[in-house]
C-alpha cells in the first residue's frame, strides 16, 4: 500500500523536487543487511535520504550530538542508546530501502550555536529536499515510539440473503469519512499537530507519511491518502480539511507554482499577505518550547517564500503588504498572551508576544501612511531567525494622542478617550490589547497617555449602482511612548475609529521600536 501511494506521488508534477539541492551537513547512516551498525556521516550529493518530524517532549531532550561525542557517534550509536521513535523511524527506513535519515537531535550540535543558527537556516531545503517524511503523529515524546500492534479487524463469516457463504474483513471505524466537513479530522488531535515546528516540516517536505493511533495517512503536494481510503485521492487545493492544515494546503500550492515577479499582477499581492496572515495565525496557535525559536520555527517557509519575490522579510513581515500585516491583532479571550522574558522582536511584529494572532482581511481598504524605514538585524547565521535587539519601523501619517481611562461595568472593562479632539468629552475606545500585560497596565485605574497611528482606512459599504459610499474608518494601532525619547512601542490595534478624527491633524513621523 505505501508503495503504492510512493509510486502514485513519484507521478505528480508537483511533488517533484526542483531547483538546487540544499544538503544538511549530516545524516544519519543506517547500515545494511550485511552491517546494520547505525552512526553519523557527513552528507554528500549522492545521499537520498528520508526525515524524521516527532515531538521530543516536554521538559526532554532526546539523545543528541554534541562536540564532546560527535566522535563517537561517527563510528556507532549504540541501538539500545536510541530513542525508541528513532528505532521506529530506522525501521520504517529499512522497509523502504532507504539508507540515510535526517534526524535533528543527532544531525545538528545540540551545544554548538553556530552549528545550530547553520543547519536551522536550511530547515527549507532540508525538508523539501528529503525523499519523505516521517512524521510520529501519535507520539508526545521520543520515549513513545509510534509503531505499535494494532487492532487488525477480524474475518466475519456470514452469508447473503439468498444463502451464499460470505467472508468480511471488517475493523472499527477511524470517524473522519463519517465526519468529514462537521467536526475538526481526528489527525488535528495528534501531538505533533500542536507543535510549532512540525508545522514548517509539514509544509516543506514533498511527501509526509504520517504514524497515527489507529491508522497511517499519507500526505504529498497534491492529494491526501490514508489506510481506510476515506481520503484517498483528496485533492490539497480543493481540500479545506487538508493534513497541511486549514489554510496552508492554499499557501503551499502558491508556493510551488512557476516563480516569478509578484509585481506584475496587481491582486497578488493582497493575495500574498492573506495567504501569509493565515499561515502565521495557524502557526501561533501551536506550541513552541523555547521562546527564540518563534521566527526561526517559521524561516523555513520564508525562505521558500521569498523566491516569489514579495519584497523584504522583517520580523515576520512582508515589505509588499506591510500596512495590512502591521495590523495584526490578539484575541486575549482565546488564550494566553504574553511577552517572552527574552527579546525576540520589535513590538510592531506578531513574533514579539506568544499566542495566537488574527488578521482581518478587508477588501476596500486605503493606505494612507508610508513606511520610510526598517531596521532588523539578524542574530545568526538565518536571516530570517533570531533577531539582534534594536529593530525598529518609522512610519509617516496620522497620529491622535488622549488620555485613556479604564471602567469595570459587570463583568466587561470599558474604555474612553480624552483629548485627541478639544471639542468632545470622553469618547468610546475599544482597543484590543496584544498581551495581557497591556491590558492590565491600562486596568490599573491610571489615566495613561496613548497613540492611535492610523494605517489604513475601511469603507464599510459601498453601492456600485446608486454610488453609495458607507462609513470610513481607521485602521489603527495603539501605542505608547518607548523607554527612548522619541521612539514608540505598540500596545495594541483599534479598528472602530471614524477616519475624521485623523483627518485635521498633520502627518508626523513615529519610530516603533
Amino acid at each position: 500500500m505505501l508503495r503504492g501511494w510512493l509510486e502514485v506521488c513519484d507521478r505528480h508534477q508537483d511533488c517533484r523536487s526542483s531547483g538546487d539541492k540544499v544538503l544538511p551537513k549530516r545524516l544519519v547512516d543506517i547500515g545494511d543487511g550485511a552491517n546494520p551498525t547505525v552512526k553519523i556521516i557527513s552528507a554528500t550529493e549522492d545521499h537520498r535520504y528520508l526525515a524524521l518530524s516527532h515531538c521530543w517532549g516536554f521538559g526532554k531532550k532526546p539523545l543528541s550530538t554534541i562536540r564532546a561525542n560527535e566522535a563517537s557517534m561517527r563510528l556507532e550509536i549504540p541501538w539500545e542508546a536510541l530513542p525508541l521513535s528513532f528505532q521506529d523511524a530506522i525501521r520504517v527506513t529499512r522497509w523502504l530501502d532507504a539508507r540515510y535519515i535526517w534526524i535533528d537531535s543527532l544531525c545538528i550540535l545540540q551545544d554548538d550555536d553556530q552549528d545550530w543558527q547553520e543547519e536551522s537556516a536550511k530547515m527549507a531545503g532540508i525538508f523539501s529536499g528529503c525523499h519523505l517524511s516521517i512524521a510520529a503523529s501519535r507520539a508526545s515524546s521520543c520515549d513513545e515510539g509510534f509503531l505499535q500492534v494494532r487492532n487488525e479487524g477480524r474475518w466475519v463469516i456470514t452469508s447473503t440473503y439468498q444463502g451464499t457463504p460470505l467472508v468480511v474483513f471488517a475493523r472499527d471505524s477511524t470517524g473522519h469519512t463519517v465526519l468529514k466537513g462537521v467536526v475538526p479530522f481526528p489527525w488535528f488531535e495528534l501531538p505533533l499537530f500542536h507543535r510549532a515546528w512540525c508545522f514548517q516540516e509539514r509544509l516543506l517536505a514533498p511527501r509526509t507519511l504520517h504514524f497515527a493511533r489507529d491508522e497511517l495517512f499519507f500526505q504529498c503536494r497534491t492529494e491526501d491518502q490514508c489506510e481506510c481510503s476515506g481520503r484517498s485521492a483528496w485533492k490539497q487545493s480543493s481540500t479545506p480539511e487538508s493534513l497541511l492544515g486549514r489554510t496552508a494546503g492554499a499557501f503551499v500550492q502558491r508556493l510551488y507554482e512557476p516563480q516569478g515577479d509578484v509585481a506584475e499582477d496587481q491582486e497578488t499581492p493582497i493575495r500574498f499577505g492573506q495567504l501569509w496572515g493565515d499561515v502565521v495565525s495557524e502557526y501561533t496557535s501551536l506550541n513552541i518550547t523555547y521562546q527564540q525559536d518563534v521566527l526561526p520555527a517559521i524561516s523555513g517557509i520564508a525562505n521558500l517564500m521569498l523566491a516569489h519575490s514579495p519584497g523584504r522579510y522583517f520580523a515576520g513581515l512582508w515589505e509588499l503588504d506591510i500596512h495590512y500585516l502591521l495590523a495584526w491583532n490578539s484575541d486575549l479571550e482565546e488564550g494566553r498572551c504574553y511577552r517572552p522574558q527574552e527579546y525576540t522582536a520589535p513590538s510592531f511584529s506578531w513574533a514579539s508576544r506568544f499566542g495566537q494572532v488574527f488578521f482581518s482581511w478587508q477588501c476596500r481598504i486605503t493606505r494612507v501612511c508610508v513606511v520610510l524605514d526598517i531596521r532588523c538585524e539578524a542574530n545568526g547565521a538565518d536571516p530570517y531567525g533570531r533577531l539582534l535587539p534594536g529593530g525598529y519601523i518609522v512610519l509617516q501619517g496620522k497620529l491622535i494622542s488622549g488620555t485613556i481611562k479604564s471602567c469595570l461595568t459587570d463583568t466587561t472593562w470599558r474604555y474612553s478617550l480624552t483629548g485627541w479632539d478639544p471639542n468632545m468629552e470622553d469618547s468610546p475606545a475599544n482597543p484590543q490589547f496584544d498581551t495581557e500585560e497591556d491590558e492590565k497596565d491600562i486596568q490599573q485605574g491610571i489615566e495613561t497617555r496613548v497613540y492611535y497611528f492610523d494605517l489604513f482606512r475601511e469603507t464599510d459599504w459601498v453601492d456600485e449602482e446608486e454610488n453609495g459610499i458607507g462609513n470610513e474608518y481607521a485602521h489603527s494601532i495603539v501605542l505608547r511612548d518607548g523607554d527612548e525619547p522619541g521612539t514608540f512601542r505598540r500596545i495594541g490595534t483599534a479598528f472602530d475609529i471614524p477616519a475624521v478624527a485623523f483627518d485635521c491633524v498633520p502627518d508626523v513621523i513615529v519610530k516603533i521600536v
